[in-house]
């Protein structure tokens, strides 16, 4: 196969572009979850604290001096705050507060406490934890991040390569051939895969795909637009596949 030289591109506006990057579900879907997955991130990180003591920490004797009820319950058990204080060696007391939902101690309760000999200020209740939620909740929320992020990288390499198409792509028709449905949903309607033949300049058939869940406006023609890579011809873009505001704009490409 002979290969295309480019001698210009279409020029495709940024806000046109911006549409295309932004307007696709891939996209839109990945930022919508990394954004509240990171909000939920910064949220409950307020209230976690990266605890630095362990089984082999300094103990020492402490006294429970007040108990708050949290806001927080976690596998519906409430989570109380407990405060408390102890005196070490030099004499010097030190206060601190943990945290638990299935310990509970009375005011006036002696409890082990077990502190840093670098910080005697950091500490907490042995068995308690020394923020209002673990750790692990964090990690509950990496596979959510790790989705949007997914969707997003894939959104936009889906984006660059529909400018691409538009900037250099040759202008053919494509007929209907093949339609199977996917998986995936999109607001309750089901994403199907539709296969479209054409002819190229090369004189050669080729056949390319895609994916939509709005197929009736790939199916109201009897032959589709679309633009191809004359490099890779199975690289095509059927232009009904964008969204509204662009057709106006794409549909004087030839």
């Amino acid at each position: 196969m002979s290969y295309y030289t480019y001698f210009h591109k279409r020029v495709v506006p940024t806000g046109v572009k911006f549409k295309i990057f932004f307007g696709n579900f891939y996209t839109t879907f990945g930022l919508i979850f990394l954004i509240f997955s990171s909000i939920f991130i910064i949220v409950f990180s307020s209230f976690i604290k990266f605890d630095t003591l362990s089984k082999d920490s300094p103990v020492t004797d402490g006294t429970i001096t007040k108990v708050e009820v949290t806001n927080t319950s976690i596998n519906d058990q409430r989570v109380y705050a407990f405060h408390y204080e102890y005196k070490l060696l030099d004499g010097a007391i030190h206060h601190g507060k943990s945290f638990s939902e299935d310990i509970y101690y009375e005011i006036g309760t002696p409890v082990k406490i077990l502190y840093s000999e670098k910080d005697p200020g950091v500490s907490r209740i042995e068995g308690m934890r020394a923020g209002e939620f673990s750790l692990w909740i964090l990690f509950i929320m990496i596979p959510f991040l790790l989705v949007g992020a997914g969707f997003f990288i894939f959104g936009l390499k889906k984006a660059r390569k529909d400018i691409y198409l538009l900037q250099v792509g040759e202008v053919a028709y494509g007929t209907l051939v093949g339609k199977e449905p996917t998986s995936v949903k999109i607001n309750n309607r089901p994403v199907y895969k539709l296969y479209f033949r054409f002819t190229a300049a090369d004189g050669n058939t080729y056949d390319t795909a895609c994916k939509s869940h709005l197929t009736r406006l790939l199916e109201d023609e009897e032959k589709e637009k679309l633009v191809y890579d004359p490099n890779a011809p199975e690289q095509a873009l059927l232009l009904d596949s964008l969204p509204k505001k662009l057709k106006s704009f794409f549909e004087g490409v030839e």
